[in-house]
């Protein structure tokens, strides 16, 4: 035992000298730190990793919910214009400067697509958009703005409904179901280009059956 003793001072003052002791000692520590940063980068990629996915599935809702209305309203203003254009045809009196929505047959009121984005919105403004690959968060942001075109009419239309009594005119609504029905093909295809390859994975599914929409769809995305 005194022997070990001997031979452990022993390489401590003649075979290990004072600084190599100093810079084993710092190595480690310098170890122990780096390996304290990378745990906590770990855990800290973890955590943003569920995030991220926790948005991109509350998008998948928030574009699923819309795609839906989308079809829908485009299926009724289509229905609407129809039927104003054989109201037109059939009947040589029948003017839309002076009729209203509720002389057409199929009339369901000036109602709105009333699209949401509002986890989007949330998305960007908490900075959780900074967490996605560059080509999802350039993806869902063209296709957000092109969104935008339709809550601009949305809000065209509520302003209009809130100043003027006669908003629901026929000149004026046949006018403004045309322009949506314009842009929500549009509108669906940026969500059939970008939603569905950069959300797919989240769940998002393009459930748009309506020939006239994805003939519109694919001549607009040309």
């Amino acid at each position: 035992m005194l022997r070990l003793f001997k031979f452990s001072e022993y390489m401590k003052l003649e075979r290990v000298p004072l600084v190599a002791l100093i810079m084993i000692e710092f190595l480690a520590i310098v170890l122990a730190v780096m390996l304290g940063f990378w745990v906590t980068q770990w855990r800290e990629s973890r955590i943003n990793k569920g995030i991220v996915e926790n948005a991109r599935q509350s998008l998948v809702r928030e574009l699923s919910y819309n795609q839906e209305r989308m079809i829908l309203m485009y299926t009724y203003y289509d229905d609407f214009i129809t039927n104003v254009k054989d109201s037109i045809q059939t009947n040589p009196n029948f003017n839309v400067r002076d009729k209203y929505g509720y002389h057409v047959a199929g009339w369901r009121g000036a109602m709105t697509p009333l699209l949401r984005s509002s986890s989007y919105a949330m998305i960007v403004n908490s900075g959780i958009l900074k967490d996605f690959d560059f080509e999802s968060a350039d993806a869902i942001s063209q296709l957000y703005n092109m969104q935008a075109m339709i809550e601009r009419l949305d809000d065209a239309m509520m302003r209009k409904a809130a100043t003027d009594e006669g908003f629901t005119r026929l000149q004026d609504v046949y006018h403004m179901f045309n322009l949506y029905n314009e842009i929500i093909p549009l509108v669906l295809g940026f969500y059939q280009m970008y939603a569905v390859e950069y959300l797919d994975d989240a769940g998002f599914e393009f459930l748009v059956e309506n020939p006239t929409i994805l003939q519109q769809i694919e001549m607009q995305m040309q």
